[in-house]
């Protein structure tokens, strides 16, 4: 289950920049089409938001990723099989550091759009 959650963290990055994340496209499609620009700013709130996520991730998964990498702390069944556990809160951190990222990315990308909009 640990595996699965890493594998998650580290493919969401992919998908958010394709443009494949869950939000309601009935929804944006109509108001994209009907007020461009309202759209585009809830994009950019939406982005924002995500960012603000992923670095309040950040702020309390690395104490707890060094705290598991420094006490040696193991996920599993013991006498059956044990892995540490940093590794995956690693990954999780990594995936979110790239997250947080693209979510800025897609942010300033926004509010570009909305700006050359205004003075276009």
């Amino acid at each position: 289950e640990m595996s699965i959650v890493g594998m998650l963290y580290l493919q969401v990055t992919q998908a958010l920049r394709d443009g494949r994340h869950t939000r309601s496209e009935a929804f944006f499609s109509t108001l994209e089409r009907r007020w461009p620009a309202g759209a585009t700013g809830m994009n950019a709130m939406f982005y924002a938001a995500g960012l603000a996520l992923m670095l309040a991730i950040l702020y309390a998964g690395v104490p707890k990723t060094l705290e598991a990498y420094h006490g040696g702390f193991t996920v599993g069944n013991q006498g059956v099989f044990i892995v540490p556990e940093w590794p995956v809160l690693l990954l999780i951190l990594y995936g979110c550091l790239l997250m947080a990222v693209q979510f800025t990315s897609l942010f300033f990308k926004s509010v570009r759009r909305l700006l050359s909009r205004h003075h276009a």
